[in-house]
C-alpha cells in the first residue's frame, strides 16, 4: 500500500524522526496508527456505554455508595495482580 500525506505531516514526521523520538518515518506512522486503534476502541466503548445509560442500564450512587464501589474495584484489582 502507498500512502501520500501532506507536505506538513511530512515535515512533523520528519521531525519527530530527527527529534530522535522515532526510528524512522514508517514506525512514527505504525505510532500513529496505533493511536487511531485506541482512539476507535475508546469511541466504541463510548457508543456502548451511551446505549447503556440510554436502556437505563446503570446505578446511582451517592458518595458513600461510590466509595464502596471503587474500594470493591480496588479489591478485585489487588486480588487479580496476586493472581498475576
Amino acid at each position: 500500500m502507498q500512502l501520500e500525506i501532506s507536505p506538513e505531516n511530512a515535515a512533523f514526521l520528519q521531525s519527530q524522526v530527527a527529534a530522535g523520538r522515532f526510528d524512522s518515518g514508517e514506525s512514527a506512522i505504525n505510532a500513529a496508527i496505533g493511536l487511531l486503534k485506541k482512539r476507535s476502541d475508546l469511541l466504541a466503548k463510548i457508543d456502548r456505554s451511551v446505549d447503556q445509560l440510554d436502556n437505563g442500564q446503570y446505578i446511582e450512587l451517592d458518595e458513600d455508595g461510590l466509595e464502596k464501589f471503587f474500594n470493591e474495584l480496588f479489591d478485585i484489582a489487588g486480588a487479580k495482580e496476586r493472581a498475576e
